[in-house]
């Protein structure tokens, strides 16, 4: 079986805030508080129990792979040899990963190990908004259209998820 992860870098603030966090629920909410857990259940409409546990911060998914526990691995907008401490470790890892989709605006020096390489979106070609390191909620206006075939970075995750559904 091969387990995916998906890391992704852009707009941390912002994704800690709406539960994109491992440990996290929506409004910095604890993913092991069963108060919090119950809140959000009831928000999201559904059982608590579907609701993910803890999940493996991005130094953790690395030895995961290390372990043989994680064998393919999508990564949006994140460059771990450059983030993550002990780059060695973190190559080493990269090498070990049976697949590894890269979705980025450029060829970073993570990209490089990469069996597939997406044109990830830039800020430019996003509506949406992001949370600066002090909490402020910025509108973000789309200025560009991507070019050609690109797509944004959403796109290709409910393309790609949808894909899998369909494989089922």
């Amino acid at each position: 079986m091969v387990t995916v992860l998906l890391l992704y870098q852009g707009n941390g603030q912002g994704g800690r805030e709406h539960g994109h966090k491992c440990d996290q629920l929506p409004g910095n909410r604890d993913i092991t508080n069963p108060e919090h857990r119950k809140y959000i259940s009831e928000v999201w409409g559904i059982d608590e129990k579907d609701m993910p546990g803890k999940g493996l911060s991005a130094y953790e998914q690395i030895e995961a792979i290390h372990r043989g526990e994680i064998k393919g691995m999508i990564s949006i907008c994140f460059n771990p040899l450059v983030s993550l401490p002990n780059n060695n470790f973190v190559r080493e890892a990269l090498e070990k990963l049976e697949y590894y989709i890269c979705i980025d605006t450029f060829l970073s020096e993570t990209a490089r190990y990469a069996d597939v390489v997406m044109a990830g979106s830039l800020h430019e070609e996003e509506e949406g908004t992001v949370t600066t390191a002090e909490g402020r909620v910025v509108k973000i206006n789309q200025a560009i259209t991507p070019p050609g075939n690109t797509r944004r970075d959403g796109q290709i995750l409910m393309e790609l998820a949808d894909l899998a559904r369909r494989k089922r």
